[in-house]
């Protein structure tokens, strides 16, 4: 059976070479086009951050007083408050 392969791809050498050169092309868009959207979305963050005042690259958190002892909280009453991305909060809590 490989003989005949063998023998079948001697007999079309220029075809067997283009089907091979096009798979080795086809595989290296597939493996570069990632790597290539990571390089540019990096390129974009890097631009992004470095052009952003250092108000806009802070986080800030507040800390949240219970009456009844007068101690700061934050975990009780910040997390009820926390929602996911594309969620919008509840705001019944």
């Amino acid at each position: 059976m490989i003989a005949l392969i063998l023998t079948m791809v001697r007999a079309r050498r220029v075809q067997a070479v283009t089907v091979l050169l096009l798979c080795v092309f086809a595989t290296a868009a597939a493996v570069a086009a990632p790597v290539a959207v990571r390089a540019v979305e990096r390129g974009i963050v890097s631009t992004e951050v470095s052009a952003a005042t250092s108000a806009q690259r802070s986080l800030t958190l507040n800390t949240v007083e219970t009456q009844s002892s007068g101690q700061t909280n934050l975990e009780e009453n910040a997390t009820p408050r926390c929602h996911r991305r594309g969620q919008p909060p509840d705001v019944n809590q």
